[in-house]
């Protein structure tokens, strides 16, 4: 789900346009993030409250897995997690390089382009349907920021994501439940 850039909208009231501008790469994780390929360039973009500037990102993700002998919590026999199908890892950073720029030329009105971000997330199963997952990330922009005001921004918008994020995590399983159990599933209306 969180991989999924159709499903973050719902989820995530702050983001107000994300899209796929290219992928590449094979597809092998194709049924997490319905996409053409593992590695993908995306555009985002993000509200911000006032009296901040809404953000904008050229984002470059890759997701792979990790399965190796022994590691990262594996007892030796390949296996990763009894529990799950192995260790996800999601890493996204973004530039402003000309490249990226080529893909995505205009910033939007009233918005900051990100040039200097990274955000390494990984999931693992956790046994009867829980996952845990770990994050690490930069974003030098918040630490110009003063501590009141990060403080405001946690309080006022960490609730209302983690709810908003809850139902749909919730919804995305009864998706993903019903078409592996070949039920057709209806899309509420305007998602």
């Amino acid at each position: 789900m969180l991989c999924d850039v159709q499903h973050r909208v719902q989820w995530d009231t702050s983001t107000k346009d994300i899209r796929v501008l290219r992928t590449t790469g094979t597809a092998v994780h194709s049924a997490i993030h319905k996409q053409a390929g593992d590695a993908m360039s995306l555009f985002w973009l993000v509200e911000a409250p006032w009296p901040l500037a809404h953000r904008e990102y050229v984002l470059h993700r890759k997701l792979t897995t990790f399965e190796g002998r022994g590691g990262a919590g594996g007892d030796g026999d390949g296996a990763v997690n009894r529990a799950g199908d192995g260790v996800y890892i999601k890493v996204d950073t973004a530039d402003d390089e000309p490249a990226s720029r080529a893909m995505w030329p205009n910033v939007a009105t009233k918005c900051v382009r990100v040039n200097d971000y990274w955000n390494v997330q990984v999931v693992w199963a956790g046994g009867c349907g829980t996952c845990f997952r770990s994050l690490a990330r930069e974003h030098p922009m918040t630490n110009l920021l003063p501590k009141w005001v990060m403080s405001w921004l946690i309080d006022k918008m960490l609730p209302k994501s983690l709810g908003s994020l809850k139902q749909t995590a919730i919804e995305y399983e009864r998706r993903s439940d019903a078409e592996r159990d070949g039920e057709r599933v209806v899309e509420p209306v305007g998602a």
